[in-house]
């Protein structure tokens, strides 16, 4: 498993939408992590792929995505969403909320981890662009996770 990388607090001012609630983020993990369950895995031949699912806390816009993790440091299948490792030591849930979220003292504006083959990313945008100078998330429609290429 790899280091978190925090995204700066620089990076999207709480200004535009406001913070994120710890409460608030929590449930939308859940509701992310029981989505991709749902999808079950990845496939490493599918390239830059991922999954990507979309919700809001108010006018926060929460984006998560799980992708394939490319720095060819691993040989990978199936890439199991909800259990990356394969152990159950760390599950979807536990690298938003404990690796991301509570690595990171950002003011909530996300960051991503390398976990085996998937890269977990948090962040907040609406993949709209709506954001000045900072481009957009793309890809995945609210509360429906979809593969963004």
């Amino acid at each position: 498993m790899g280091e978190v990388t925090c995204f700066p607090e620089s990076r999207r001012p709480g200004s535009i939408y406001g913070g994120v609630r710890p409460d608030q983020y929590t449930a939308a993990v859940d509701k992310a992590c029981e989505a991709f369950a749902k999808k079950s895995t990845l496939q490493a031949n599918e390239g830059r792929g991922s999954y990507v699912y979309q919700t809001k806390d108010g006018p926060v816009p929460y984006w998560f995505n799980v992708g394939v993790n490319t720095d060819g440091h691993y040989t990978c299948k199936d890439l199991k969403l909800e259990d990356p490792i394969g152990d159950g030591s760390h599950k979807c849930s536990t690298i938003f909320k404990d690796d991301i979220f509570g690595g990171c003292n950002n003011g909530g504006r996300g960051g991503r981890i390398k976990v085996g083959c998937l890269v977990y990313s948090f962040d907040v945008c609406s993949g709209k662009g709506d954001i000045p100078n900072e481009g957009a998330c793309s890809g995945g429609g609210i509360g429906a996770p979809e593969v963004a290429f």
